[in-house]
């Protein structure tokens, strides 16, 4: 009887401590908590960015599988934030900025240079290369990218989107997890959707919740820092409509010539956008780093020929991404499973259409050197900043060679009526 009743006294005094600890925990989660502040940068700001994420990534395992779903702002502690993150896009960076990151780039004793060997795969990517960059993103970043995804692509864009996230245990390791994440899914959104051209600069609120170890994520899509902050969802969808109506003009004249090979589609799309394009850099003009200004204003720098290339090719199915360095942005174009190098940028001089840079390998050789001794080609591998959050494709180290019957329908094409401005199509 004597050792029953010890029992019962011990349990008693185990549950009034377990109960201590979980009244504790939640005070200090909930109501003592500082909030903590962000801006592009976070203490994984090195090498071992990968390594660092995975080890959270399994720390927070062990405690519980944490969730990510849509948000429900019916129990959100909107006074209580405990986290607050910014992000600025490299292409609208200053130039002061963008000086001081090549500086400290590549004077990093790791700094990557394009070379054949240059485009790896970290452990956690698969095999298969001919994936998208959002086949690389986990559960998590999938789910907050097909967030953000369809509420932009909504008829009718939202440009503050709420989610939540539950069974965080540790909540400074899931932040540090958290700001990775988001970069690394606002920098795939980036590079595979040139439409969605409002996208960019974004900051993240995280709320408290009236659940333990549950948080609210807010992202604001077109925070102040944004150029088009003062843009209505109206104007959205005019500039929108705008740019479909102009691609599917450029896809009738394709249409009109009897084009079909994906090789001779990239030449005309290559060919259109020189042609068209007034290259210039004036900065009070908004969209001179978006497909807008390419197609609709033809007047853009390096990141309107690039996206508006990638659009109108995405259009007929061909794989095509961004790719960037801190001062430049081309495309990386995969044909009959292998990746090749377009830079239509670098294909206009102003008063002659070239192709020195139309699917090219890394060992396409020019006078002054090849295409991987070039700064401007320096890879980053962000939208955002200096961290490693993505990884391309492998590239080709020798040029695409066309088929007879790609070259064949280029020659076919009637050229008597192919005048784009003062440049004959040829």
């Amino acid at each position: 009887m004597i050792l029953i009743k010890y029992q019962y006294l011990l349990l008693y005094i185990t549950l009034l401590l377990n109960c201590y600890i979980i009244n504790t925990r939640s005070q200090k989660i909930n109501n003592s908590k500082p909030v903590k502040q962000s801006k592009t940068q976070s203490k994984f700001n090195n090498d071992n960015d990968i390594n660092d994420i995975q080890k959270i990534k399994e720390y927070n395992n062990t405690r519980g599988n944490i969730k990510l779903d849509v948000g429900k702002k019916n129990n959100i502690n909107e006074n209580k934030i405990v986290f607050k993150s910014k992000n600025n896009l490299i292409k609208y960076q200053d130039d002061e900025e963008k000086n001081y990151m090549k500086i400290q780039y590549y004077n990093k004793t790791n700094v990557v240079y394009i070379d054949d060997n240059d485009y790896i795969n970290v452990s956690s990517v698969p095999d298969n290369v001919n994936t998208r960059l959002y086949d690389h993103l986990n559960n998590n970043e999938k789910v907050m990218y097909d967030i953000i995804f369809s509420a932009s692509k909504n008829e009718t864009p939202i440009i503050d989107t709420n989610m939540i996230v539950y069974n965080v245990y540790s909540l400074d390791d899931y932040l540090n997890e958290l700001e990775v994440s988001a970069e690394r899914v606002f920098t795939t959104l980036i590079f595979e959707n040139p439409e969605l051209w409002w996208l960019g600069n974004y900051e993240m609120y995280i709320y408290t919740t009236d659940v333990l170890y549950e948080y609210n994520i807010n992202i604001k899509l077109i925070p102040e820092s944004s150029i088009f902050y003062d843009y209505t969802i109206d104007d959205i969808m005019i500039i929108n409509q705008s740019i479909e109506n102009i691609t599917l003009d450029i896809m009738n004249q394709i249409a009109s010539l009897n084009i079909k090979t994906p090789y001779a589609i990239l030449r005309y799309i290559h060919d259109y956008l020189i042609t068209n394009i007034v290259y210039t850099l004036d900065e009070k003009r908004r969209h001179i780093r978006t497909l807008y200004g390419a197609l609709a204003q033809n007047k853009c720098v390096c990141e309107g020929y690039s996206e508006a290339f990638q659009y109108i090719a995405q259009q007929y199915g061909i794989n095509t991404l961004i790719a960037r360095s801190i001062t430049h942005e081309w495309n990386f174009v995969e044909l009959n499973n292998k990746w090749y190098i377009v830079d239509v940028t670098f294909d206009d001089p102003g008063s002659e259409l070239k192709t020195d840079y139309f699917l090219i390998g890394t060992k396409h050789r020019f006078k002054s050197g090849t295409y991987s001794d070039e700064k401007s080609h320096i890879l980053v591998y962000s939208a955002y900043s200096d961290k490693k959050v993505i990884n391309y494709p492998e590239i080709e180290s020798n040029d695409y060679i066309p088929s007879s019957e790609e070259l064949n329908e280029i020659n076919s094409i009637d050229r008597s009526n192919l005048i784009f401005g003062n440049i004959i199509f040829k």
